[in-house]
Protein backbone atom coordinates (compact mmCIF):
# COMPACT_ATOMS: atom_id res chain seq x y z
CA UNK A 1 0.00 0.00 0.00
CA UNK A 2 1.16 3.21 -0.84
CA UNK A 3 0.86 6.90 1.29
CA UNK A 4 -2.39 7.55 -0.23
CA UNK A 5 -3.42 4.00 0.70
CA UNK A 6 -3.65 2.62 -3.23
CA UNK A 7 -2.94 -1.08 -3.17
CA UNK A 8 0.00 -2.00 -4.91
CA UNK A 9 -1.30 -5.35 -6.10
CA UNK A 10 0.58 -8.50 -7.95
CA UNK A 11 -0.06 -12.33 -8.54
CA UNK A 12 2.18 -15.14 -8.55
CA UNK A 13 0.61 -18.07 -10.63
CA UNK A 14 2.37 -21.67 -9.23
CA UNK A 15 1.12 -24.85 -10.54
CA UNK A 16 -1.13 -27.23 -8.52
CA UNK A 17 0.28 -30.26 -7.10
CA UNK A 18 -2.71 -32.89 -7.59
CA UNK A 19 -2.16 -33.97 -4.10
CA UNK A 20 -3.74 -33.82 -0.59
CA UNK A 21 -0.53 -32.24 2.06
CA UNK A 22 -0.66 -32.13 5.52
CA UNK A 23 1.23 -29.02 7.62
CA UNK A 24 1.21 -26.77 4.10
CA UNK A 25 -0.41 -23.73 6.43
CA UNK A 26 1.91 -23.94 9.11
CA UNK A 27 5.14 -24.01 6.65
CA UNK A 28 3.63 -21.16 4.60
CA UNK A 29 3.68 -18.84 7.86
CA UNK A 30 6.84 -19.94 9.18
CA UNK A 31 8.73 -19.29 5.82
CA UNK A 32 6.54 -16.10 4.94
CA UNK A 33 7.49 -14.81 8.36
CA UNK A 34 11.61 -15.53 7.48
CA UNK A 35 11.66 -14.27 3.95
CA UNK A 36 9.48 -10.82 4.93
CA UNK A 37 12.11 -10.29 7.67
CA UNK A 38 14.91 -11.05 4.79
CA UNK A 39 13.41 -8.84 2.22
CA UNK A 40 12.95 -5.90 4.46
CA UNK A 41 16.17 -5.97 6.04
CA UNK A 42 17.66 -6.01 2.31
CA UNK A 43 15.62 -3.29 1.45
CA UNK A 44 16.38 -1.07 4.96
CA UNK A 45 12.81 -0.97 6.10
CA UNK A 46 13.45 -2.93 9.36
CA UNK A 47 12.90 0.73 10.54
CA UNK A 48 10.14 2.05 9.02
CA UNK A 49 6.53 1.64 10.04
CA UNK A 50 4.99 -1.07 9.35
CA UNK A 51 7.66 -1.67 6.83
CA UNK A 52 5.87 0.09 3.80
CA UNK A 53 8.31 0.47 1.04
CA UNK A 54 8.57 4.36 -0.97
CA UNK A 55 5.35 5.32 -2.86
CA UNK A 56 7.71 4.90 -6.15
CA UNK A 57 8.53 1.00 -5.38
CA UNK A 58 6.41 -1.50 -7.94
CA UNK A 59 4.29 -4.22 -7.01
CA UNK A 60 6.45 -6.34 -8.07
CA UNK A 61 9.72 -5.15 -6.32
CA UNK A 62 7.49 -5.20 -2.34
CA UNK A 63 9.59 -6.96 -0.02
CA UNK A 64 6.27 -9.32 0.15
CA UNK A 65 6.42 -10.04 -3.25
CA UNK A 66 9.92 -10.80 -3.42
CA UNK A 67 9.13 -12.76 -0.32
CA UNK A 68 6.72 -14.57 -2.03
CA UNK A 69 8.63 -15.33 -4.67
CA UNK A 70 11.51 -17.32 -2.19
CA UNK A 71 8.54 -18.85 -0.32
CA UNK A 72 6.60 -20.22 -2.84
CA UNK A 73 9.80 -21.90 -4.55
CA UNK A 74 10.52 -23.40 -0.90
CA UNK A 75 7.13 -25.38 -0.78
CA UNK A 76 6.65 -26.19 -4.04
CA UNK A 77 10.01 -27.97 -4.30
CA UNK A 78 8.82 -29.70 -0.96
CA UNK A 79 5.58 -30.59 -1.83
CA UNK A 80 7.11 -31.91 -5.56
CA UNK A 81 9.53 -34.37 -3.50
CA UNK A 82 7.18 -34.92 -0.89
CA UNK A 83 4.35 -36.52 -3.50
CA UNK A 84 7.36 -38.14 -5.04
CA UNK A 85 7.84 -40.05 -2.02
CA UNK A 86 4.21 -40.85 -0.49
CA UNK A 87 3.52 -42.09 -4.57
CA UNK A 88 6.24 -44.57 -3.51
CA UNK A 89 5.10 -45.31 -0.55
CA UNK A 90 1.32 -45.81 -1.49
CA UNK A 91 2.76 -48.15 -4.31
CA UNK A 92 4.24 -50.23 -1.88
CA UNK A 93 1.51 -50.30 -0.06
CA UNK A 94 -1.03 -51.90 -2.72
CA UNK A 95 1.45 -54.40 -3.73
CA UNK A 96 0.48 -56.74 -1.05
CA UNK A 97 -2.79 -56.60 -1.54
CA UNK A 98 -3.94 -59.55 1.35
CA UNK A 99 -1.91 -57.07 3.73
CA UNK A 100 -3.75 -54.14 2.80
CA UNK A 101 -7.38 -56.28 3.00
CA UNK A 102 -5.97 -56.94 6.97
CA UNK A 103 -5.65 -53.27 7.73
CA UNK A 104 -9.07 -51.60 9.01
CA UNK A 105 -10.41 -48.21 6.80
CA UNK A 106 -9.01 -46.16 9.90
CA UNK A 107 -5.32 -47.73 9.99
CA UNK A 108 -5.37 -47.56 5.88
CA UNK A 109 -6.22 -44.04 6.14
CA UNK A 110 -3.57 -42.93 8.93
CA UNK A 111 -0.99 -44.65 7.05
CA UNK A 112 -2.13 -42.22 3.25
CA UNK A 113 -2.11 -39.66 5.43
CA UNK A 114 1.36 -39.80 7.45
CA UNK A 115 2.74 -40.42 3.55
CA UNK A 116 1.12 -37.14 2.77
CA UNK A 117 2.48 -35.30 5.51
CA UNK A 118 4.78 -32.43 4.20
CA UNK A 119 8.65 -33.49 4.50
CA UNK A 120 10.34 -30.54 5.64
CA UNK A 121 13.65 -32.20 7.32
CA UNK A 122 14.18 -33.99 4.36
CA UNK A 123 14.30 -30.86 2.21
CA UNK A 124 15.97 -28.63 4.29
CA UNK A 125 18.23 -27.51 1.05
CA UNK A 126 14.81 -26.32 -0.67
CA UNK A 127 13.69 -24.07 2.58
CA UNK A 128 17.18 -22.80 2.91
CA UNK A 129 17.97 -21.66 -0.77
CA UNK A 130 15.12 -21.92 -2.66
CA UNK A 131 15.00 -21.50 -6.43
CA UNK A 132 12.75 -18.56 -7.29
CA UNK A 133 10.74 -20.28 -10.52
CA UNK A 134 7.86 -18.35 -10.04
CA UNK A 135 8.06 -14.32 -10.30
CA UNK A 136 5.17 -11.83 -8.83
CA UNK A 137 3.25 -10.09 -12.00
CA UNK A 138 1.93 -6.96 -11.52
CA UNK A 139 -1.60 -6.84 -11.11
CA UNK A 140 -4.12 -3.66 -11.82
CA UNK A 141 -7.05 -3.33 -9.62
CA UNK A 142 -9.19 -4.46 -12.97
CA UNK A 143 -7.71 -7.81 -13.58
CA UNK A 144 -9.57 -10.90 -12.96
CA UNK A 145 -8.11 -14.40 -12.61
CA UNK A 146 -6.91 -16.99 -14.61
CA UNK A 147 -9.84 -19.41 -16.68
CA UNK A 148 -7.50 -21.86 -14.52
CA UNK A 149 -8.99 -20.99 -11.34
CA UNK A 150 -11.95 -19.00 -12.67
CA UNK A 151 -13.99 -21.96 -10.67
CA UNK A 152 -17.25 -21.47 -8.25
CA UNK A 153 -16.79 -23.33 -4.96
CA UNK A 154 -19.84 -25.21 -6.59
CA UNK A 155 -18.32 -26.47 -9.45
CA UNK A 156 -15.33 -28.08 -6.45
CA UNK A 157 -18.39 -29.42 -4.02
CA UNK A 158 -19.53 -31.18 -6.92
CA UNK A 159 -16.39 -32.88 -7.95
CA UNK A 160 -15.94 -33.49 -3.90
CA UNK A 161 -19.28 -35.40 -3.57
CA UNK A 162 -18.41 -37.36 -7.01
CA UNK A 163 -14.51 -37.79 -5.13
CA UNK A 164 -12.61 -41.11 -5.87
CA UNK A 165 -11.28 -41.34 -2.06
CA UNK A 166 -10.83 -39.41 0.67
CA UNK A 167 -7.73 -37.78 -0.13
CA UNK A 168 -8.56 -36.45 -3.30
CA UNK A 169 -12.00 -35.26 -2.02
CA UNK A 170 -10.00 -32.87 0.76
CA UNK A 171 -7.40 -32.02 -2.27
CA UNK A 172 -10.62 -30.38 -4.18
CA UNK A 173 -12.20 -29.01 -0.93
CA UNK A 174 -8.62 -27.24 -0.56
CA UNK A 175 -8.77 -26.18 -4.06
CA UNK A 176 -12.20 -24.83 -3.36
CA UNK A 177 -10.96 -22.83 -0.33
CA UNK A 178 -8.50 -21.06 -2.33
CA UNK A 179 -10.62 -20.39 -5.19
CA UNK A 180 -12.71 -18.77 -2.54
CA UNK A 181 -10.39 -16.76 -0.92
CA UNK A 182 -8.45 -15.75 -3.30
Amino acid sequence: MRTDCSPRLFKIDVPAIDCFFSGTGDMFAALTVVRLREATSRNNLVSTKSWVSPDDVEAINLPLAKAAEKVLGSIQAVLEKTKNARDEVLEGMSSPMRDMQKDSEKRLHLRKTKAAEVMIVRNQDDLRDPQVLYRAEPLSSGDTVSNETEHSSSDFKDQVDEGEDENSSQALRNKANVVELG
